[in-house]
């Protein structure tokens, strides 16, 4: 089941609301407090163009009352932020959005790259790495560099992913280890193109008295793409989707260091979903979600083997590309992966009446709680959608409810 919390279209400073955004990244504290920080969407009412942020809130509930603050960073887009020196406290990572966050040790979390806006116009990519504190919000710089037009030695070296946005991480356990693959990037060549590197994270690294890079290339994975998933479950990594060179992606693979590679699931580009009935639930060994770019995934904190995926754009059950609003589980426990469709519409938003279940069709959501908890609820938040010939950012917030 869903249930709806609520949206504010305009900055009201009586009543504190995000404006509408996508690709926000968002980090769990141990107090249960959610922070979230920039993407790319709507600043205070006064400078509400669509454009990157930097704005950092908290969200806690009042019983089933969401209360926002805001915390730091700009009310309006396009903020430069400020950089201190490497491992100084007190700056600020200028605005994003596309870029990727995780959680780390310490009630801290984790920040890197992402696409900024450029002086003069357009934009650019950065490969700056921040570390914030849950306690206070306080950022501390722990690498890359300063301004989007300065050069990284340790890129060219090849000890630092070269800057990048629309790339995927994943942690792989509390001390704020991690992975990250692809993205769109500077190569080799120079040229920014669609990137296939896999790199590992040792948190340990990133700090003043480290004398090598925290970042390792550890090989060149599945073919190139951005806009895809990336996570751990089942004692693996998992690689889901994105956009390629041939278009949306659907392909399921997994990651370990003994064995390498493994492609669990081949997918054609662009393929149509499988859903497996007029309406869910459906479940069954041929299901498949379509292919599909900027997916919500998020783990289940009832089951190491269990992860959700929501949306994104892509292709639907009758391959048709547009704006999806099906929640999709996925069992990784088993010798195959297996693939459930849960809720929402086997047909993409435009093409016929949405089943009303929940949020419309839309791509890069945030979720706020970390993930299904304990009492199966994920809260959902914003995303981007098309409507017409123009783009929508959105900032309504959702409770799903799974109780099976």
């Amino acid at each position: 089941s869903m249930s709806f919390f609520g949206e504010y279209s305009s900055y009201e400073p009586d009543i504190p609301w995000p404006g509408g955004r996508s690709t926000a990244i968002t980090w769990r504290a141990d107090d249960q407090t959610t922070w979230l920080f920039g993407g790319y969407g709507r600043g205070e009412e006064a400078y509400h163009s669509q454009s990157w942020l930097n704005d950092l809130w908290t969200v806690r509930f009042n019983g089933s009352q969401p209360l926002w603050t805001f915390e730091s960073g700009s009310r309006r887009t396009n903020d430069g932020g400020t950089y201190t020196e490497l491992h100084e406290a007190g700056g600020s990572p200028r605005a994003r959005g596309f870029a990727v966050g995780w959680r780390g040790a310490h009630n801290s979390g984790w920040l890197h790259g992402g696409q900024t806006y450029a002086q003069g116009g357009g934009s650019a990519l950065v490969d700056d790495l921040w570390q914030i504190s849950l306690n206070d919000g306080e950022w501390t710089r722990r690498g890359g560099r300063s301004a989007s037009s300065a050069e990284n030695p340790d890129v060219a070296a090849g000890r630092w992913p070269s800057a990048r946005c629309a790339h995927a991480v994943a942690a792989t356990g509390p001390d704020g280890g991690a992975y990250l693959f692809g993205g769109f990037g500077v190569a080799a060549s120079g040229r920014p193109e669609l990137l296939h590197d896999l790199w590992s994270f040792d948190a340990s690294k990133a700090g003043p008295s480290s004398t090598s890079s925290p970042w390792t290339r550890i090989n060149f994975g599945p073919t190139p793409r951005a806009t895809h998933s990336l996570f751990m479950a089942a004692g693996k990594l998992w690689l889901h989707g994105g956009e390629g060179s041939a278009g949306f992606l659907g392909d399921l693979w997994s990651f370990g260091q003994d064995d390498g590679w493994h492609q669990e699931h081949p997918v054609a580009a662009g393929a149509a979903g499988v859903y497996g009935g007029e309406a869910p639930p459906q479940r069954g060994a041929e299901l498949r979600p379509g292919a599909r770019k900027r997916q919500t995934f998020w783990h289940d904190r009832r089951s190491n083997d269990t992860v959700w995926m929501l949306g994104g754009e892509g292709a639907d059950a009758n391959g048709q590309d547009g704006w999806l609003d099906d929640l999709w589980r996925l069992r990784l426990g088993g010798a195959t992966a297996e693939w459930e469709w849960v809720g929402g519409s086997k047909v993409a938003a435009g093409y016929a009446p949405p089943l009303q279940w929940g949020p419309s069709g839309r791509a890069s959501v945030a979720v706020l709680n970390g993930g299904t908890d304990e009492e199966g609820k994920a809260l959902l938040f914003g995303g981007y959608r098309m409507l017409g010939r123009s783009s929508e950012v959105l900032n309504d917030l959702w409770e799903l409810t799974i109780t099976t």
